[in-house]
């Protein structure tokens, strides 16, 4: 893999505007997933393609990624101060 730094990854982000994210772990350990200066709701799991609705639906900063895992979230910045550390692309 080739690190792609070219690409701003948060250049997209508007403060205020909710976002509908997903996530992939695609490795075969468990993967904390965290997010700064806001939080999340986790709407979907999707495990072996079986689709689960989340059953207890909280804000949270946090949440834990269990290999070949697909979670889907909604997620709102509200606070334009905290400028986002852009994180690195990967390209193959």
């Amino acid at each position: 893999m080739q690190l792609n730094t070219a690409i701003p990854a948060f250049e997209h982000l508007i403060t205020g505007e909710v976002e509908k994210w997903k996530v992939f772990n695609n490795s075969y350990m468990d993967h904390p997933f965290h997010l700064h200066g806001t939080q999340l709701v986790i709407t979907k799991r999707v495990l072996n393609g079986q689709e689960t609705s989340e059953a207890f639906k909280a804000l949270r900063d946090t949440f834990n990624l269990k290999p070949y895992k697909h979670i889907t979230f909604k997620v709102k910045q509200n606070n334009n101060k905290i400028a986002p550390v852009p994180l690195p692309y990967f390209r193959e």
